[in-house]
């Protein structure tokens, strides 16, 4: 599924006309905090990514001018986000599929920053963003109102009741007045891979969305998600993908860091509220779904003013059903390859065992009950874990080709489990929020199923989800979200303004129509 948008490219153009190396990962401080962000940070001197000339001592907030006294107002604010901190968790068992029970660690002791570096190759102020934006016609977004920061953090989650540490970029508005409050977006990204090497983090692109989406007026977080880790130590855990649960987990565990981040070792340079709104494309889309859905369980803390889904696999057992099948071609398709590494993955979650003899065939040619984990961890482009296979026979073993061909997925056990669970459509995580949701698909999407989706979204409508659709005509899954990336933002705005979704649209299913931010080359 890795491809890079076109939009990306001109973020990686920003860098390096601003004076980048041409390094995706360039020399930087690294700030390690332990596990405590009280007191002076302390140079971390990692061979690789530390300076020895560092100057540790420099005072962030001073530098943009940031100083004076604490207002009466912003002691009710530390009041009142207190109070938000103190709301309680609905409760809830994790856990699903016949895992040992287990118990989720406490949230006051995650969300902790490890260590920080700043990317100073990706200051950059908004005329800059702007020109750049222009050339490759996407003016659209112009003028945007900010130039940006943007940090790389390391920070503790959890998994299955065990605490982990993970990744994530922080972008922010590089702004000289303090008293200006900004609202936070989780900015949740599209598949990239499966392994450290494939985190946006550690990418210039991927740190540059991240930064694009705080030039627009956002603090951006920009979660790598488990088992990525794009600074420090490499990941002692796989990529659970596609898998609700330790993908909402961690990704609101990045926002808590970020703040945290925000509130000691960067105070100063930006203030923020407790509203977030989970942004994502593809992978990313399911992924702020389930942020949305698992947050009156694990984030109450915080409020969310609205979800923006685009183009996301929401109906993961839909998606199974019509994604493992051969082409009209006769060749295995990127579908059945991201269908195939969330069994893959999903199976290796719910049983902690790395024993797939009973998904994958272990017999000539492919040999991949044996090979397939290496092959997807060894490569970025998930596509390429099955390149030269002719047929699902050489992927899959006898008894689940039955399964494929009776189209039993759903009633299968355990993979029956699976789908469901990390379905926002029929998991057993039940919906406790009324977020309203745009949920964005492509007219002719060739890695999710668009027939599918429809469906998900009249489901998720009848679950009482209020939901706006648009269906971006002509597009396919990568253009789609670039041409309605205008009223993406638009959208977001208007909830954070306070605006409901106009009656009119909650929940309508329309035809597919001309999205306005398409190219003009295009």
């Amino acid at each position: 599924m890795k491809r890079l948008f076109k939009f990306t490219l001109v973020i990686a153009v920003i860098a390096l006309v601003t004076g980048c190396s041409g390094s995706d990962n360039p020399d930087g401080d690294v700030f390690d905090n332990g596990n405590d962000l009280g007191g002076q940070s302390e140079v971390d001197v990692t061979d690789d990514i530390a300076d020895p000339d560092a100057n540790v001592d420099a005072e962030l907030p001073s530098e943009t001018g940031f100083e004076g006294d604490i207002s009466e107002d912003d002691l009710q604010a530390e009041d009142d986000l207190q109070a938000e901190e103190d709301v309680e968790p609905l409760p809830l068992q994790p856990g699903a599929c016949g895992q040992p029970e287990y118990e989720w660690v406490s949230r006051q002791e995650l969300g902790k920053v490890i260590s920080w570096q700043e990317d100073e190759f990706l200051r950059l102020p908004s005329d800059v963003i702007d020109g750049l934006l222009g050339d490759y016609g996407y003016q659209h977004l112009s003028p945007v109102p900010y130039g940006v920061r943007v940090f790389v953090y390391r920070y503790t989650t959890q998994d299955r009741g065990q605490a982990i540490e993970a990744t994530a970029a922080l972008a922010i508005p590089d702004v000289k007045d303090s008293d200006e409050v900004f609202s936070t977006v989780a900015w949740l990204h599209l598949t990239t891979g499966y392994t450290d090497q494939c985190a946006p983090s550690a990418d210039l692109a991927g740190k540059g969305l991240a930064g694009a989406v705080a030039s627009l007026g956002f603090i951006s977080v920009a979660p790598d998600y488990i088992g990525m880790n794009g600074i420090g130590e490499p990941s002692e855990m796989f990529a659970p993908y596609l898998i609700a649960e330790p993908t909402a987990l961690a990704s609101w565990d990045a926002v808590r860091a970020a703040h945290s981040l925000l509130a000691g070792d960067l105070a100063g340079l930006v203030k923020h509220d407790k509203r977030v709104v989970p942004w994502g494309i593809s992978q990313g889309g399911h992924a702020a779904l389930a942020m949305n859905r698992y947050a009156p369980y694990y984030a109450p803390e915080y409020k969310i003013p609205g979800v923006a889904a685009v183009v996301p696999p929401a109906d993961i057992a839909g998606e199974a059903k019509t994604g493992l099948k051969v082409g009209e071609d006769d060749q295995i398709s990127e579908r059945v390859a991201i269908m195939t590494i969330f069994l893959v993955q999903s199976s290796r979650w719910y049983t902690g065992s790395d024993d797939l003899s009973q998904l994958l065939t272990d017999e000539d040619p492919t040999f991949f009950a044996s090979t397939l984990i290496d092959k997807i961890e060894s490569d970025c482009n998930p596509e390429k874990a099955l390149k030269g296979v002719t047929g699902l026979e050489q992927v899959f073993t006898e008894s689940f080709m039955t399964i494929i061909e009776e189209d039993s997925i759903e009633d299968s056990d355990p993979y029956g489990c699976y789908v469901k669970e990390n379905s926002l459509v029929t998991m057993s995580v039940e919906r406790a929020d009324d977020s309203p949701v745009l949920f964005v698909l492509a007219e002719h999407d060739q890695l999710v199923d668009s027939e599918v989706e429809r469906q998900a979204f009249d489901a998720l409508c009848a679950l009482g989800q209020p939901i706006q659709y648009l269906e971006c005509a002509d597009s396919d899954h990568f253009q789609a979200p670039l041409w309605s990336i205008v009223m993406q933002r638009d959208w977001i705005r208007d909830r954070l303004d306070g605006k409901p979704i106009d009656d009119s649209l909650v929940c309508q299913r329309t035809a597919p129509q001309l999205c306005d931010a398409k190219p003009e080359e295009q």
